[in-house]
This record gives C-alpha cells, sequence and structure tokens, in this order.
C-alpha cells in the first residue's frame, strides 16, 4: 500500500517517470524511518501431530478395505469469516514498544467447502441468513 501511495504521489508530481518503487525500496525506506512489524494479538494452536500420523495409517486402511477411488473421497471443513474484523498487525516505529488491542467485531460468515480429493466440486457460505451460494 505504501509503494502504492508512492507512486501516486510521484504521478501527481509529474516524476513518475523517475521513481521506482521496488521491494528493496520498502525495505530501505521501513529500516531508514525505523519502521517495524507489529502483531497486535499472537494466538497459535499446534497440531496432534502423533494422532494425525494414526489417522493417516487408519484412513488408508479403510480406503483398501472399502475399496474406494479417488472421486468416492470427499473432505469437508468450515471456517469462520469476521469480514468486518480490523487488522491484527500494524506498522509501527522503533520507540512504540505494545500496540494496545481493541474490541473485534463478531459479525462472522461461516464457509463450508466441500472438495473432492481430485477437483474441488462444492463451496458454499452459510450464515445467519441460511445457505448463500
Amino acid at each position: 500500500m505504501l509503494q502504492e501511495k508512492g507512486r501516486d504521489l510521484a504521478k501527481k508530481m509529474g516524476e513518475e517517470w523517475a521513481c521506482q518503487f521496488s521491494d528493496g525500496w520498502l525495505h530501505r525506506f521501513k529500516v531508514r524511518h525505523g519502521i517495524r512489524k507489529l502483531d497486535i494479538s499472537g494466538e497459535s494452536k499446534s497440531a496432534n501431530l502423533p494422532s494425525a500420523e494414526e489417522f493417516v495409517d487408519r484412513f488408508a486402511k479403510i480406503v483398501e478395505e472399502h475399496n474406494l477411488m479417488s472421486e468416492q473421497i470427499y473432505n469437508a471443513d468450515e471456517t469462520g469469516l469476521f469480514y468486518r474484523c480490523l487488522p491484527r498487525t500494524t506498522l509501527a516505529s522503533e520507540s512504540e514498544g505494545d500496540v494496545k488491542g481493541f474490541k473485534q467485531s463478531k459479525d462472522r460468515l461461516t464457509i463450508s467447502i466441500f472438495c473432492q480429493m481430485v477437483t474441488i466440486r462444492n463451496m458454499c457460505a452459510m450464515g445467519d441468513w441460511g445457505l448463500l451460494l
């Protein structure tokens, strides 16, 4: 976004031809002005690796027992899209030590994704309004 604003400003000043706003330029600009990226919140979940490895073995046995083909294997998952949330990261100067959090909007759309082992077949979104797609 900063690069785009730099291009817009150069264009307005009639200096568009003389300016290059590369990733290297952006990196040096941030270092020169002491700008860094801060995480506002840092939650993470770790995967249960032994359980995942056990599932792979168990699933392979089920596929073999029932003689399943790739076209018969589907996966479904859902995720929440908090479409009114603000970003969880910000740019700050070196002198700023901590960034205060804020209350996030809880407006959410639940998205369910269904895919076949070979290709994606269907995608739909569900929320307070019922089936959308």
